[in-house]
């Protein structure tokens, strides 16, 4: 029988897409963001992984690419496009371009040898590292769910025997496997993460968080960036120690997920952040570009140099103007989404009617 929707999660989805933003907005308390919010997407993709898994596994790599690689081509593919065009306009510097800028046809056939094996070469969609290190998890679970028939004490171990063997090659350097489609040492990081939504989903661990355990954990996440102020970049593997790690983003996705039940009381809260949460990729790819909205307007009115367009990091005349950007990058991708939906319903509807 299958398991009903936890619908909270998809709140925390919403949540979890919300903190992505603001701490690339750089607003107050982003070093307390960063301790958890790219493992928080790692285990709730983890979480709805399993509910799947029984499927024939040409389906479940079907769902893959439908999900994650079809539209990674897509949003990769209108970057690698608009590459020329964008800096021609002043939103990007060819400095920060992995393209080698000889000529068009040259940087076209470089971009798209990049996208289909999935590495970016477009600052502006920089986010989408952590698409292409999904995809090698959800392979790699995958592999594991079916060479040991879903038998999660032995996938675990296998988990964490990857993750430990990765850590001492890092250390002792005994194997050069530095490759350009994602970073190993990531995809292993993560997928302890991966490996705990598993967990949490298989168990339904997540009935046990009340306001006591929200509490307690968001006094811990406060004592360990007091205490051990670390610093924590998933993106190339930076964080103190995993311990540290993995306790900071179970704390996180306490509060997250407990938030997210007081907001699903709200029907009209809820069905907006459901729609968020339903259109996290959008958001995740658009941002960036968003960003220079706000960066644009601060040029005008103070009379900046337009060649602070191009930079890739914000501009910011003060902390008003960061909470601009993080307003503006939820928006305008979610707009654009709204605009798609309403026009393509208008389509289908004429094209039905005829």
């Amino acid at each position: 029988m299958n398991k009903v929707r936890d619908t909270k999660i998809d709140v925390s989805k919403a949540l979890g897409i919300m903190l992505i933003v603001y701490g690339h907005s750089g607003l107050l308390f982003t070093n307390y963001v960063y301790l958890f919010h790219v493992p928080l997407f790692f285990i709730i993709s983890g979480y709805f992984f399993i509910n799947n898994i029984d499927l024939p596994i040409l389906l479940l790599l079907k769902k893959l690419f439908k999900n994650l690689v079809l539209p990674y081509y897509l949003y990769s593919l209108f970057f690698l496009l608009f590459h020329y065009y964008f800096i021609s306009i002043g939103i990007l510097n060819p400095l920060d371009s992995k393209l080698e800028g000889v000529s068009f046809i040259n940087d076209l056939y470089i971009g798209i040898k990049s996208i289909l094996f999935l590495d970016q070469t477009e600052v502006l969609l920089s986010t989408f590292w952590f698409i292409t290190i999904l995809f090698w998890i959800n392979i790699f679970f995958i592999l594991l769910f079916k060479l040991f028939n879903k038998n999660l004490l032995i996938i675990s171990t296998a988990v964490v025997l990857f993750y430990c063997l990765s850590g001492i090659n890092i250390r002792y350097d005994i194997v050069n496997l530095n490759f350009n489609y994602g970073n190993y040492n990531v995809a292993f990081t993560s997928s302890l993460f991966f490996l705990s939504g598993i967990i949490i989903n298989k168990f339904n661990l997540l009935r046990i968080v009340n306001l006591k355990l929200a509490i307690g954990s968001l006094v811990s996440l406060f004592l360990i960036n007091k205490i051990f102020r670390p610093e924590i970049d998933l993106r190339i593997n930076l964080y103190p120690n995993i311990f540290l790690l993995v306790l900071s983003s179970f704390m996180g996705l306490i509060i997250i997920y407990y938030l997210s039940g007081l907001i699903s009381k709200f029907r009209i809260a809820k069905g907006y952040l459901d729609y968020i949460g339903k259109n996290t990729l959008i958001i995740l790819a658009l941002h960036f570009l968003a960003f220079k909205v706000i960066t644009f307007i601060q040029i005008k009115i103070y009379k900046m140099p337009t060649e602070l367009l191009s930079n890739f990091n914000l501009l910011v005349v003060n902390n008003y103007w960061r909470l601009l950007y993080l307003v503006i990058g939820l928006l305008i991708p979610i707009l654009i989404k709204l605009s798609y939906d309403y026009l393509r319903k208008k389509i289908v509807c004429r094209y039905q009617s005829l």
